[in-house]
């Protein structure tokens, strides 16, 4: 398995108590996801990768589309580190998804 950062777009959420110790900046949208639970991503934009959030707000590809973007670049379970020089540790990664 390799880690990458990727270059484009994305959509999910949930909320708890343990987004405190690990959001280390102010909440943007009304949800976000919880880091004690694993949930569905779904697509990244037009990226052709669809992905899930793990715990610790990881974000690993699922599939990827053939003949996408992404198509050779991602393999699945790769894990999306950051966006464009911007790190996901910390952070909501739906805005910095896009």
């Amino acid at each position: 398995m390799k880690t990458i950062q990727v270059l484009l777009g994305a959509v999910c959420c949930v909320t708890s108590a343990m987004e405190a110790e690990y959001y280390s900046e102010p909440q943007v949208y009304g949800l976000r996801p919880n880091p004690g639970v694993e949930n569905e991503l779904g697509p990244i934009g037009v990226t052709g990768i669809e992905a899930r959030i793990g715990k610790g707000v990881q974000v690993t590809v699922e599939t990827v589309q053939p003949g996408s973007q992404a198509s050779g670049k991602f393999n699945k379970g790769d894990i999306i580190l950051g966006v464009n020089g911007v790190k996901l540790a910390g952070r909501d990664p739906l805005p910095v998804l896009g």
